[in-house]
């Protein structure tokens, strides 16, 4: 093989790389999108929870928040997964740092 050809292959190999990179991030921020969706829903039926002395939205709140503690179990598992899958240090790191502080996401 010659080295244009060597040179043309590590090319393409770090152009798939990069979209791969990018449909993770892709996934990530919508992940993040979700569970800010369902903290929103949660913290609004909080409100109204709160405000009526807890005559309503005792039950529409409780679903909510089971829908908010599954989101954030959700993405705190795939950056988990990615803060060990990633070889790269830099790449843990970046992984590693949207999970939330105080989480020992390498048990």
């Amino acid at each position: 093989m010659s080295s244009a050809q060597q040179l043309l292959l590590t090319a393409l190999r770090c152009d798939i790389d990069n979209l791969n990179h990018l449909a993770t991030t892709a996934d990530i921020v919508s992940d993040v999108s979700q569970f800010i969706h369902v903290l929103q829903r949660e913290r609004g039926a909080s409100t109204i929870y709160l405000a009526s002395k807890g005559k309503r939205f005792k039950t529409r709140r409780a679903t909510y928040l089971q829908h908010s503690q599954a989101a954030e179990a959700r993405c705190v598992s795939v950056s988990k997964r990615l803060a060990r899958n990633h070889g790269h240090r830099r790449q843990r790191a970046y992984y590693a740092a949207l999970l939330p502080s105080g989480c020992h996401w390498m048990n």
